[in-house]
């Protein structure tokens, strides 16, 4: 899709983030596990 967005925009940036995938346990593991959240 890059490649579509970057002819669709030129001059948009593009970010490309990675999180921490311990980060990523840590806040599953921290949010609240009740029917606010159809994953958890």
């Amino acid at each position: 899709m890059v490649a579509f967005i970057r002819r669709a925009l030129p001059h948009a940036p593009i970010l490309h983030l990675v999180r921490d995938s311990m980060d990523t346990c840590f806040s599953n593991y921290k949010a609240r596990f009740d029917n606010l959240s159809a994953y958890s």
